[in-house]
């Protein structure tokens, strides 16, 4: 699919909503399994969830606006969070975003956030299971990448607690994490 971009327009996304009811997500099953790769080229599924709070959420390092206030959102978030809480940022910018160069972005946020990336195959399966879109699309004059911006919330047992959108301030995150677990 081409999309038509001025030479100005030269990143766009996608953006999902957040649902704040749990009832409401049953519907999604949403599958929190993946393997990925990690700065120092560890192989990385979905036990790194055990036993810890994990706000997850799918970008790209290039990103102009959405991807750092999803970050920054999740990094403030996680200052107020307890000790076995983490960030994982997914990049689904394969050709751009390496492990090393999507940890360095997602760390820059906070140092409990991981960066994760992995081969297009590893991408897809991943966001497959999130329920998450994404599209890169390159032409001459630009390279767009449109992407699902949720943030997720999973417990420790790998049950996913809350989805928020990309924009939700760490307060609304906060407040919906409290509201399940009173920390």
């Amino acid at each position: 699919m081409m999309i038509a971009l001025s030479s100005f327009a030269q990143e766009e996304h996608v953006h999902s909503m957040a649902m704040q009811d749990v009832s409401v997500m049953e519907g999604f099953n949403i599958v929190p399994e993946f393997q990925l790769t990690d700065h120092l080229g560890n192989s990385i599924d979905q036990s790194i969830l055990d036993n810890n709070y994990t706000l997850v959420g799918f970008g790209f390092t290039n990103c102009p606006d959405v991807c750092p206030l999803m970050a920054f959102n999740m990094g403030m978030a996680l200052q107020e969070m307890p000790a076995n809480s983490q960030g994982i940022f997914i990049s689904v910018d394969t050709e751009r975003d390496t492990p090393q160069i999507t940890h360095d972005y997602a760390s820059a946020f906070h140092p409990r956030m991981l960066g994760l990336s992995g081969s297009i195959n590893q991408i897809n399966s991943a966001s497959n299971n999130f329920k998450v879109s994404y599209t890169v699309t390159k032409t001459p004059s630009s390279y767009v990448v449109q992407h699902t911006s949720s943030i997720y919330l999973f417990g420790p047992n790998r049950e996913l607690m809350n989805i928020f959108s990309f924009n939700d301030s760490a307060e609304v995150i906060l407040e919906g994490f409290r509201e399940l677990y009173g920390n």
